[in-house]
Formats: structure tokens, C-alpha cells, sequence
């Protein structure tokens, strides 16, 4: 049953999501069929300029879309009259969150990687070709003269901090919804303020956290040391440690949304 749950939201992503990253191939597309043109004229900057503007556009359209897309289904699936049908399947919540969180990150991806194609079309050509050539030097410098196979490492490592960072917010999302319909009324509404309220707390005790720092003068210099000694594996430990309290995190968001939906569900 879980499989055709995931097949089911896979097929209602697939059909909102796959025509927005279509749309943004076309216009990468005509972008460059504009650049067979390039000329000095007015006419040509202003066509150009405005390819540039439409696929910008186009990328935050795309981004935004799955974001709103992830957050309306989550909701309207579990917490509206549709969550009556949801919750008669035999599907735990666990599997119900599980689910919905991996096709979320997956079509994140696929907007990723449509985002990436659409500027490798813009860009196609010789520019395109300095890009990679580019790349390829400073690859090759920075293994061979600076970081060596520790620059091996942080490439996987730095792939799955981007999966649990996109994981965390969608979670955050989940739990923020799912404290706001505890509310009896307005329970949109109420979520969007648990969101900001989490917000505002983390930029306070950021800021609280910066002003302690200031006004105490503690000595990190063992910290310091730590660090030199260890060269470019505290590199690694830190990125771990971000992987580690993300992760806990996430941890968190899920146990609040599962609580709630196991012991709190209240539909509309």
C-alpha cells in the first residue's frame, strides 16, 4: 500500500510540476536561439535582457511552486475532509510523513537539476565551454596543491548536507502545520504564525548568542589550536556536526508532526 500511496504522489507532482520545468527548458531555449543573433543593436540587448529576466523568473517560479506545492498537499491530504479517505488506508502516519517527505525532496531535486539544465542551455556554446574548462582547473588545482582527497570527501558530504538541509525545511513546514491546526479556527493562519514565531526565535537567540560573545571575552584559543592541528579534517568534524544537529532537527520536526497527527488529529 505504501508503494501505491508514493506512486500516487509521485503522479500528482508529476503533473503540476514536470509542464513548470518544461516552461523553464522552453525558455532557456528561446534564450539561446536569441544569442544566434547577438548583435551590437539596441533591439538585441533588449531582446536578451528580457530572455534573462523571463528565466530568472522562470527559476523562482519553479521553486516556489514545488515549496507551495509540498505545503498544500501535506495539508489538504491530512488535515482537511480529504484526510477522512487518508487515514482509513492502512498506512501508518509514520508511513503517511515518510512518504510525502521523499517525493517532496525528490521533485526539490528534479526542479535542482531542471534549474542546472536550463542554465547550461543558456549559457551553451563557447561560454559554456570556458565554464567547464574553468572548473576543471580549479578542480585539479585544488585537489592536486590545496585539499587533495579530502576534496573527494566534502563533495558527498556536501551533496547530503543539501538533502537534509531541503528535508529539515520541509519538515519544519510539517510540524509548523501541524501545530497550527490544533487551533479550531483559522488554522492556516495559525500555522504561518508558528512558522514566524520560529523564525523570530532563532533570530533572537542568534542575536543573543553574538552579544554574549561580544560583551564576554572568552578565550577560544584552544579551539583555534584544535583546528591547525587538525588541518582540513576540521572541515569534516564541522560538517558533520551540522549533518548531526540537523538531522536532530529533523528529528524533532517529525516527532511533533507524528504526535499530532497520532494523538491530536483534528480535522476539518
Amino acid at each position: 500500500m505504501v508503494k501505491k500511496l508514493f506512486k500516487y504522489e509521485f503522479r500528482s507532482y508529476l503533473r503540476t510540476l514536470i509542464p513548470v520545468n518544461l516552461i523553464l527548458l522552453a525558455i532557456a531555449l528561446m534564450g539561446r536561439i536569441v544569442q544566434f543573433f547577438e548583435s551590437d543593436s539596441i533591439a538585441y540587448g533588449l531582446v536578451f535582457g528580457s530572455s534573462v529576466f523571463m528565466l530568472c523568473a522562470a527559476i523562482i517560479v519553479a521553486y516556489l511552486l514545488t515549496v507551495i506545492m509540498v505545503v498544500v498537499r501535506f495539508y489538504k491530504n491530512l488535515f482537511t475532509s480529504e484526510g477522512y479517505l487518508s487515514f482509513t488506508l492502512p498506512v501508518t502516519p509514520v508511513q503517511h510523513i515518510l512518504t510525502k517527505l521523499l517525493t517532496a525532496v525528490l521533485f526539490q531535486v528534479i526542479t535542482t537539476a531542471a534549474v542546472f539544465l536550463s542554465l547550461m542551455i543558456m549559457t551553451s556554446g563557447e561560454l559554456l565551454v570556458e565554464i567547464f574548462k574553468a572548473a576543471g582547473y580549479l578542480f585539479a588545482d585544488l585537489f592536486s596543491e590545496v585539499m587533495g582527497w579530502h576534496l573527494v570527501l566534502f563533495i558527498p558530504e556536501y551533496l547530503l548536507a543539501l538533502v537534509i538541509g531541503v528535508a529539515y525545511q520541509f519538515l519544519l513546514y510539517y510540524a509548523c502545520i501541524s501545530l497550527g491546526q490544533r487551533a479550531n479556527k483559522n488554522r492556516v493562519l495559525m500555522a504561518v504564525v508558528c512558522y514566524f514565531a520560529y523564525y523570530m526565535i532563532v533570530q533572537v537567540l542568534s542575536t543573543v548568542l553574538m552579544v554574549l560573545l561580544t560583551v564576554i571575552e572568552l578565550d577560544f584559543s584552544f579551539l583555534e589550536t584544535f583546528f591547525e592541528s587538525l588541518g582540513l579534517g576540521a572541515l569534516h568534524i564541522l560538517i558533520w556536526f551540522y549533518l548531526i544537529a540537523s538531522a536532530g532537527l529533523c528529528t524533532l520536526w517529525f516527532f511533533i508532526t507524528h504526535k499530532t497527527i497520532k494523538t491530536r488529529l483534528n480535522l476539518e
